[in-house]
């Protein structure tokens, strides 16, 4: 959890897949020289990042979670995805989350072999979970 200012907390409660449907066959690759031909939504080395957003972020062995820097939260987008959502929630109930959509101005996307920004920042106090869903 990171707190910035008066009566603003922001957190960035990490990532997760959201279905461990057929894979790609780009994952598929990845996963057996990688991740031992785990399932996107295994942690094949143990490292807390899940196979899936491995892949994403085009990281080949021990994977890092990206923290909050300058009030934004940055992933790389090196690979290719069937499908992936920026979420944020307030509470972090499992039925707490909202999708943040495509056009939303605090989203920034560059697309493959770029990366996906979030700035972190809502109006007035409070506090702000993001997370990360992705199909490979």
């Amino acid at each position: 959890m990171l707190t910035t200012g008066a009566d603003q907390t922001f957190g960035l409660y990490g990532l997760q897949i959201e279905s461990l449907g057929s894979s790609p066959s780009g994952y598929s690759t990845w996963a057996d020289t990688y991740a031992g031909g785990g399932l996107p939504g295994e942690d094949y080395n143990s490292d807390g990042v899940e196979n899936g957003i491995a892949y994403f972020m085009g990281m080949n062995g021990l994977a890092t979670n990206p923290g909050v820097v300058g009030g934004s939260v940055t992933w790389p987008y090196i690979n290719a995805v069937s499908s992936y959502t920026v979420q944020t929630s307030d509470d972090l109930s499992p039925t707490g989350w909202t999708d943040v959509l495509p056009d939303d101005p605090r989203l920034h996307v560059t697309g493959v072999g770029g990366s996906v920004t979030y700035d972190l920042l809502p109006p007035g106090p409070g506090r702000l979970f993001v997370r990360m869903v992705v199909t490979p």
